[in-house]
């Protein structure tokens, strides 16, 4: 059994998958999802960084940077890659298929 918090977090979660996974979701999109989780990951580890080390559990407050360290890294390739698509976009270089709608099943 899930506490209500853990419930809502699984809830909020559930959308970038989804949006993921949606046939309609173009490369674009689906790098913006990335762009979501990624964002919410490295807030999670700041707020778990911050707060271990309010309690003084140094060791945590380690590991837990070393997580983050691991996200931003993340983040920013989801970033590069990200600018990167949109700027092929907008010159028209990208091939159609990576920034159009795929019809509903």
């Amino acid at each position: 059994m899930f506490t209500p918090c853990a419930d809502l977090v699984s809830v909020i979660s559930s959308g970038v998958p989804k949006a993921l996974a949606d046939p309609r979701t173009d490369l674009l999109e689906c790098l913006n999802g990335l762009l979501v989780a990624e964002l919410a990951d490295g807030a999670g580890w700041e707020l778990l960084i911050a707060l271990a080390d309010a309690v003084g559990q140094e060791k945590l407050t380690e590991k837990f940077g070393e997580a983050l360290q691991t996200e931003q890294e993340h983040l920013l390739k989801v970033k590069t890659w990200l600018q990167a698509g949109m700027l092929l976009a907008i010159r028209g270089a990208l091939p159609a298929s990576a920034t159009e709608h795929q019809p509903s099943p």
